[in-house]
């Protein structure tokens, strides 16, 4: 082989190299290329799939957002409902129980004095006692009353009427006789249960005067005593 021969062997395997390295950079290249695009592909079709289901839970808590908010408004519906006619009413009730405010209507009003002459001598038997005003009051409540008062002091559970000497203290005052007895209920309940009881009986027999009146309206007033000389309700006895 000649020198000439040689050298155009080497140019054609150069040239021939040549081409091949050429198209392996192309081929990698492409082929990085499409490696990449597949990489950026499933990343969004990742990021696609995770916004579809935000777009999802976002559905379903604007569904649970407004299904709550139509329960609240149920609720306040059935709340307003029941204040109106179930827990004014027995908020009523009870500030009247509790003599915390004015009280008007038909009832009965009771007036006790001592007695105009003392019968055998007998001074205390002759006087009104708590004990008598306790009896008066219990068998009020027994005949349904609503509210009582003793010369305009509102009689609670709390209130004590305590004898002593010739006055009565009530809510921490004291009065003399006189003591004009209101009581708020059914009129006729009240007078007759009164009327047939052995307290008018006894009165009369220790010559106390008494007197009741049937009223077709009658007002009896808030409790206006210190609560800290209010205490349980006793009675004494006669001496």
């Amino acid at each position: 082989m000649t020198v000439l021969e040689r050298r155009v062997k080497y140019i054609l395997l150069f040239v021939a190299f040549t081409v091949l390295g050429t198209a392996l950079a192309v081929q990698f290249r492409t082929a990085q290329g499409l490696t990449k695009r597949s990489s950026v592909s499933y990343q969004m079709e990742a990021l696609q799939q995770q916004l579809d289901a935000e777009k999802q839970d976002g559905a379903a808590l604007e569904e649970q957002i407004a299904q709550n908010e139509k329960k609240s408004q149920k609720y306040l519906q059935t709340m307003v409902a029941v204040r109106d006619f179930d827990l004014e009413k027995e908020w009523e009730q009870a500030r009247v129980k509790a003599g915390l405010t004015d009280v008007s209507g038909a009832g009965v009003i009771l007036t006790v004095n001592d007695a105009t002459v003392v019968i055998n001598k007998q001074l205390s038997l002759s006087l009104v006692h708590d004990i008598d005003l306790v009896k008066i009051l219990n068998e009020l409540r027994k005949a349904g009353a609503e509210a009582l008062s003793i010369n305009g002091e509102r009689i609670m559970a709390v209130t004590a009427e305590v004898c002593m000497g010739p006055t009565i203290r009530i809510n921490g005052r004291r009065y003399l006789a006189p003591f004009e007895i209101k009581a708020i209920g059914d009129v006729n309940t009240l007078y007759d249960s009164i009327s047939v009881s052995s307290i008018v009986k006894n009165m009369k027999t220790s010559n106390i005067t008494f007197s009741m009146q049937k009223q077709p309206n009658i007002i009896i007033r808030a409790y206006n005593a210190p609560a800290k000389k209010a205490v349980a309700v006793t009675g004494g006895t006669k001496e």
